[in-house]
């Protein structure tokens, strides 16, 4: 891995989570039929071992912080099921230093398909003279529809510093914010998946302006919104800008997978965030400088046993 960018790991559930929380038990103790109960009791009583070993990853580097999360809900539901005997996190991350292209794609289902996706981008971004478009387009034609995933990809062309280069592929999203305007909108793209045959992708220029950064996300960035009282995207996150990007990414990631209760009907629901594998990449432009040397970097998209 480059010199340049540092990998950090953090806890999915923090301890003494499930002893804080114990109402988090209340969603498979209640209506179960007697032969649950008592397989549900024993997980329960046996979850604080997960606190602290398994975790989520932190990506930094220059002018970039980036994390790809399994998502809080979807660990826990899948042990206390026990559906499940691994970790998976299909979605993944991807950074190029070198040619300033940064990406998230999410495939649906439980697959690396991701990670191969990116391994492809890669290799043509180190062999090839092509435009960002048109590798883009080459991607979608060798991808197989069965392994399909979206992607949501920045380019900030060395020799152009004011433009950027955005391409959309799927429900991935790309949002363009300022700090100096304390504002974040999403920028609009295409709802096919790389992979979908006659598929034709652009990529958009927009003008970089002082204080501008783009944030890269896969849709399960949404259970952010899940405690915002107009749960809308661009406000959630929005509380999040305190002038210090630096912790944006770990801040907005620890609330996506928050505890949090829920009143559905006359019911109270209590639960985590995180019902899907979350990925967000904070790209700052004043910040990325020219790093030709530098490696690039594939984030997720794994399945791993669990202990």
């Amino acid at each position: 891995m480059s010199e340049i960018i540092r990998i950090t790991h953090h806890p999915v559930f923090q301890k003494g989570t499930f002893h804080e929380h114990p109402d988090l038990f209340g969603r498979f103790e209640q209506n179960s039929p007697d032969h649950l109960q008592e397989k549900y009791e024993r997980l329960w009583r046996a979850m604080p071992r997960y606190e602290e070993t398994i975790t989520w990853a932190l990506l930094e580097g220059p002018g970039f912080w980036g994390a790809t999360h399994p998502g809080a809900d979807t660990v826990f539901v899948d042990i206390m099921v026990g559906i499940n005997s691994y970790v998976y996190n299909s979605d993944c991350l991807y950074v190029n230093p070198a040619q300033r292209v940064y990406a998230v794609s999410d495939p649906p289902g439980i697959t690396t398909g991701s990670r191969r996706l990116f391994e492809r981008l890669d290799r043509h971004l180190k062999s090839s003279t092509q435009a960002i478009e048109a590798l883009v387009n080459r991607l979608n034609k060798e991808t197989r529809p069965d392994e399909g995933a979206t992607l949501s990809l920045l380019h900030l062309p060395e020799n152009h510093p004011g433009l950027a280069q955005v391409v959309i592929a799927g429900d991935s999203f790309v949002l363009h914010g300022n700090t100096e305007t304390h504002t974040i909108t999403t920028v609009t793209g295409k709802h096919d998946f790389i992979g979908t045959p006659y598929a034709e992708f652009t990529a958009q220029e927009l003008t970089i302006r002082r204080g501008d950064f783009f944030l890269i996300a896969s849709d399960g960035i949404l259970s952010l919104a899940h405690n915002h009282p107009t749960r809308n995207l661009e406000n959630a996150l929005n509380q999040h800008l305190n002038g210090n990007l630096d912790n944006f990414v770990v801040d907005v990631m620890n609330a996506s997978n928050s505890y949090y209760r829920e009143t559905i009907y006359d019911r109270v629901f209590s639960r985590f965030g995180g019902n899907d594998n979350i990925s967000l990449l904070l790209v700052v432009p004043e910040a990325v400088g020219a790093h030709p040397d530098a490696d690039s970097v594939i984030l997720g998209g794994y399945i791993q046993e669990r202990d």
